[in-house]
């Protein structure tokens, strides 16, 4: 009995011990429960606007947005023309989790003109969606049109970028800035008509953004200062993506990614107008796109760690430049391994000058990175129509891909009608396997040449 007893009593104490687990996990759950709903459960709210004065109201609602509301503020079709609005000039962050929109009641119907720019500083959950911006004057500090730096979680999609200007102030007047921002996106914008210093989409130390489905073009030319379509500095997994970058006038980069890691340039197209058809059009098109004055890489990796290049296609390249440019190392040699993967790379015309490679990688010389174990993998791209067909020399750098460092792989690739090499100038332990050449003219051949040989 006494054997019973203790049984029945120790049993009886391991359920009032469960039972207690129970109702703390349930106080547990339900204190959750609440909190997730807080955040998640937003009324809806629309309004429509067709002033300033009323978007200036309802902005400022959203910057005071206690409550936990998804707004959507439908902007009226019309050309508002301001001397910046005070409600453009905020930080929106709905304190709620809840997202919000400012809209076009008509996509590429609302233009905002003027002295513009929209300062959304750690923003968070917020879209703009088919509103355009021409700026027509500057504004003191010369900030960027839209500044989304230290926000996360916003988009900007279906809109025009684009300046009426033709004065060239200094400084840098960015279209679009990421600065400490993280998991945005920029989704069908066209970008074009940039007569300031600046670049279009500016990045830095900004991870996780999305630049996709955009046109970027330029009509004039900047002197001296560098002025790329996008750069991204010490940012990691941003990805740019079925874009298309086309004549570039101005001196600067079409991509700069500068330090940082894994960032994917994919599925995008480069390009410059198509050849010229007679000599008095290409004399034309040379002044145009100002071949002398700077450089313009399509791509330029500087430093970072393995960055991926894919699936796009490089073509037309008049300009001063390598398709790709990967001049500069991590001195980490573990960094570095970049992937030029099955991209297509065509028509390149050549003149004297040395950076008239289709992919550059190193440098020989004074800054050699000959002793780099940069690890570069070049594999199953396509290159075509490399040809030095212009009277202004005889000797042309005639080099395909160049290469001045070492424990870089060319793997795969294939060499149609490719009046040069695959150069292996500077560097050791370099890979080259399975790559076809094919030619069309007597004196092109199958050329791969290494001074160590």
């Amino acid at each position: 009995m006494l054997g019973i007893f203790v049984f029945s009593i120790s049993n009886i104490t391991k359920y009032i011990s469960n039972m207690h687990r129970a109702f703390l996990l349930l106080v547990l759950f339900i204190g959750n429960f609440e909190t997730f709903a807080s955040i998640n459960q937003c009324e809806s709210k629309i309004v429509m606007v067709d002033n300033l004065e009323d978007l200036d109201r309802e902005i400022t609602n959203l910057e005071n947005n206690s409550a936990h509301t998804s707004t959507t503020i439908i902007v009226a079709d019309a050309t508002y023309e301001s001397l910046v609005a005070p409600a453009l000039n905020r930080y929106i962050s709905p304190t709620g989790g809840c997202a919000c929109t400012i809209k076009a009641a008509t996509d590429y119907k609302v233009n905002f003109r003027g002295r513009v720019f929209w300062r959304l500083y750690n923003s968070k959950n917020l879209t703009i969606r088919g509103i355009n911006f021409i700026r027509t004057q500057y504004v003191p500090g010369k900030p960027p049109v839209v500044d989304f730096s230290g926000g996360s979680n916003n988009k900007i999609i279906n809109g025009i970028f684009a300046e009426a200007i033709s004065s060239v102030p200094s400084g840098n007047n960015y279209y679009i800035q990421f600065y400490e921002g993280n998991n945005n996106a920029v989704d069908n914008i066209f970008f074009k008509h940039k007569y300031s210093y600046g670049h279009y989409v500016n990045m830095y130390h900004s991870n996780n953004n999305k630049l996709i489905n955009s046109t970027f073009v330029e009509v004039s030319k900047i002197d001296k200062e560098k002025n790329f379509y996008v750069q991204a500095i010490e940012s990691e997994y941003n990805q740019i993506k079925n874009c298309s970058f086309s004549n570039k006038m101005s001196y600067g980069d079409y991509i700069y990614i500068g330090g940082g890691a894994n960032n994917i340039i994919d599925s995008n197209t480069f390009s410059e107008s198509d050849f010229p058809k007679d000599s008095s059009a290409e004399v034309t098109f040379r002044n145009r796109i100002d071949y002398y004055d700077g450089i313009k890489y399509y791509v330029d990796l500087h430093k970072g760690d393995r960055q991926i290049v894919k699936n796009n296609t490089f073509h037309n390249k008049f300009s001063h430049g390598h398709f790709i440019d990967i001049s500069d190392y991590e001195s980490d040699q573990a960094k570095n391994h970049h992937q030029i993967i099955d991209n297509y790379f065509g028509n390149m015309y050549l003149r004297d000058s040395t950076e008239y490679s289709m992919i550059k990688i190193g440098m020989c010389g004074g800054l050699s990175t000959a002793d780099v174990d940069a690890g570069i993998l070049v594999e199953g791209n396509t290159f075509e129509n490399y040809n030095y067909t212009g009277e202004q020399n005889t000797k042309p750098y005639t080099e395909v891909i160049s290469n001045k460092s070492s424990g870089n792989s060319y793997i795969n690739n294939t060499f149609i009608n490719c009046g040069g090499y695959l150069r292996l100038r500077c560097g050791d332990n370099v890979t080259v396997i399975g790559n076809r050449f094919c030619w069309q003219k007597p004196d092109f051949g199958r050329r791969v040449i290494s001074k160590w040989l």
